[in-house]
């Protein structure tokens, strides 16, 4: 074996194929489509065709849909001029323009003033990940602002449980749409580094077991959350790491057959902590191909494909759930939302430095006060689907 090209264990990795931009699932024939994503396609096709005929722009561009993320719609162009390019669509920046539409111009004005505020914001945020991660590391992009048609069935398709008697009546509306090229995912030599919510794993069908111990999860978790390494790291305490993301199985055994790999795991996990201690700003390391290892002749790449996360989270948005966990009351939904994405970046970050060798960590102080049943018995039900 070349310990310079490790190989990509298939039965580690997770479906990579499938997938594009910020965890938003790709249509495939082996997939059967979600009820949402049969409504959200006849919605947009509908859209689409009104679209064509009212915005040029659009008209030349010949979309179709490729996915529903969390906060984008991913459409690919299939055009002459602009073949291999994804157009996403940010509804949940733009949902608040949809509402204020039926509340009068001011309001109006003000939601799409406050979207735009927003997505130059992002600007921002992309060139201070420039400054930590390297120019080359995040895909380049345009933004712009489109007029485009909009209907009460694709509100619905796409805010499901959203109360949307409030919805305006607008056919149209100011929308968020961010222009990159697309990338191959299905290639073997494209390599997801995701760290999705354990908490998840206890979402289960009624009658059966989540995918990790109770006990397992209060290791990794007291393991990922300290100041410092967990001095030595034996196969009880890895297997629990690997049970909490287990997507870690393939990277660690990557790191073991390469030093190369491993050094270049290294260097992005010290990247990554790096930006979180001196920006204090949390990323999207939860969504499956938000953030990139590409390997290149000359050793990997790291690509950020999609880290920014949708809503503004500092790592400082913990700390009244730390205060309130032992209230009476206890922490809004909304709390605990947030700290739900600060303790996830903080356990993967962690984990990603034990298994490359990096000893820096992200640690908050207080944290280790709050047991971990706490998270594994208050969390889960923010991810069920």
């Amino acid at each position: 074996m070349d310990f310079n090209r490790p190989t990509i264990r298939k039965e580690y990795v997770p479906k990579m194929g499938n997938r594009l931009a910020g965890g938003d699932t790709v249509r495939t024939p082996d997939r059967v489509p979600s009820g949402v994503e049969v409504s959200l396609e006849m919605a947009l096709k509908a859209l689409l065709a009104r679209a064509e005929k009212e915005n040029p722009h659009i008209a030349r561009l010949s979309l179709r849909l490729l996915s529903k993320g969390g906060e984008n719609i991913v459409l690919e162009s299939s055009g002459a001029k602009h073949k291999g390019t994804v157009y996403k669509f940010n509804f949940l920046n733009s949902w608040p323009v949809l509402i204020a539409s039926s509340m009068g111009q001011e309001a109006f004005d003000a939601a799409v003033s406050a979207m735009k505020e927003k997505q130059s914001t992002r600007e921002a945020d992309n060139k201070e990940l420039r400054q930590y991660f390297g120019d080359t590391a995040v895909i380049p992009q345009r933004s712009f602002v489109w007029n485009v048609p909009v209907s009460f069935d694709l509100a619905k398709s796409l805010m499901p449980k959203q109360k949307l008697h409030a919805v305006g009546a607008a056919e149209s509306i100011p929308v968020w749409v961010t222009m990159q090229r697309k990338m191959d995912l299905r290639s073997d030599d494209v390599l997801s580094v995701t760290g999705y919510y354990p908490e998840d794993q206890y979402n289960r069908p009624p009658g059966e077991k989540p995918t990790i111990s109770d006990e397992a999860y209060d290791l990794a978790h007291e393991i990922l959350i300290g100041h410092e390494p967990f001095g030595t790291m034996d196969h009880e305490k890895m297997d629990a790491i690997v049970a909490m993301y287990p997507d870690l199985g393939t990277l660690n055994m990557m790191c073991h057959e390469s030093p190369a790999f491993r050094d270049r795991l290294a260097d992005l996990t010290s990247r990554l902590i790096s930006y979180a201690k001196e920006t204090g700003k949390v990323l999207d390391l939860a969504g499956d191909n938000n953030l990139l290892l590409e390997r290149k002749e000359k050793g990997w790449k790291t690509i950020l494909l999609d880290v920014l996360p949708g809503i503004d989270i500092k790592f400082d948005d913990i700390l009244p759930v730390l205060e309130k966990y032992k209230t009476a009351d206890g922490p809004s939904r909304m709390r605990l939302g947030y700290a739900l994405n600060v303790l996830n970046t903080v356990r993967f970050s962690n984990a990603l430095a034990e298994i490359s060798g990096v000893k820096e960590r992200i640690a908050i102080d207080g944290l280790e006060q709050v047991p971990a049943a706490y998270w594994r018995e208050n969390l889960p039900s923010l991810l069920q689907r």
